[in-house]
């Protein structure tokens, strides 16, 4: 993607781990990374490719050790989409070092989006659309959906959630901080105002095999009124009878209760996610811990 032109006040850089490692932790699976590359292929990158705005950059992420087979699927796929970038170890410096080299303008929004997800077409556009010269300010999509592999959607609002962007005015003397100044989105309250926004459905959690951080933890619904904003390459059921939807609707009702019931922690999400969007669009002070 293009950068952002000499004529605005911000760059915006989205940021994604693909296959990055912790010191000491083990080489990454080659099967685990064929699998994974099947869905940042036909979900994100091609979420991503079907912006409705176009002026952004992508950072993708990969272990220093990535197999010849995939840096060539990397090199095809590339030019024109994302710049990759190759690492031993991550650590928030990581993303802050790879920032600063591709950024100059005084304001630089930050996106972090997870290597199996993807996000609508109006994505990046909604995100720009808040920016209004902050120094400090994360800004949280409230609503999203997620899929299952069998392709059964399902609507679910998440505060603080992990496509959330930070906006900063960028420090001539140091790197800037990034949204990965903080490694867990949950807790971005604590380290700045939060502008929480209230609106369609704009990201979405792929559920499959080895996303072991994420299950459905929302409630079946028609996939049809999210057809036309997220268009990408993997496939999800995009028509449903009426009584097969009643039928899956009614189940899922029950599996969200008996969640609740085993994690009462999502229980609670879900209320102030609907706390949330009852208020509306509306900046939320940073909790200082």
């Amino acid at each position: 993607m293009t950068s952002a032109t000499p004529t605005r006040d911000f760059d915006h850089v989205i940021l994604t781990r693909f296959s990055v490692r912790f010191p000491e932790s083990p080489p990454i699976d080659e099967d685990w990374l064929a699998y994974r590359w099947a869905f940042f292929r036909d979900a994100l990158a091609s979420s991503l490719t079907r912006q409705t705005s176009r002026t952004f950059q992508w950072l993708v992420f990969f272990d220093i050790d990535t197999p010849t087979w995939l840096r060539e699927e990397i090199d095809e796929l590339s030019p024109g989409l994302f710049t990759p970038v190759y690492v031993s170890s991550w650590a928030p410096q990581i993303a802050q070092s790879a920032v600063a080299e591709v950024s100059t303008a005084p304001y630089l929004i930050t996106t972090r989006i997870d290597s199996d997800d993807a996000v609508a077409r109006q994505f990046v556009a909604d995100v720009q659309s808040h920016f209004d010269d902050q120094e400090s300010l994360y800004i949280n999509l409230l609503s999203g959906v997620q899929v299952e592999r069998s392709g059964e959607v399902y609507r679910y609002d998440e505060p603080s959630n992990p496509f959330i962007s930070y906006i900063e005015k960028r420090v001539k003397t140091a790197l800037p901080r990034t949204v990965f100044q903080n490694l867990s989105h949950g807790r971005s309250r604590e380290f700045g105002d939060l502008l929480n926004v209230v609106g369609p459905p704009r990201w979405m959690q792929i559920i499959h095999g080895s996303n072991i951080a994420n299950g459905v933890r929302g409630l079946r619904v028609r996939p049809e009124a999210f057809e036309a904003d997220f268009v990408m390459d993997l496939p999800f059921d995009r028509t449903v009878s009426q009584r097969r939807y009643l039928r899956e609707r009614t189940r899922s009702l029950f599996d969200l209760l008996g969640f609740w019931l085993r994690r009462p922690t999502y229980a609670r999400e879900f209320l102030i996610a609907q706390r949330l969007k009852s208020a509306g669009t509306q900046t939320l002070t940073a909790i200082r811990r």
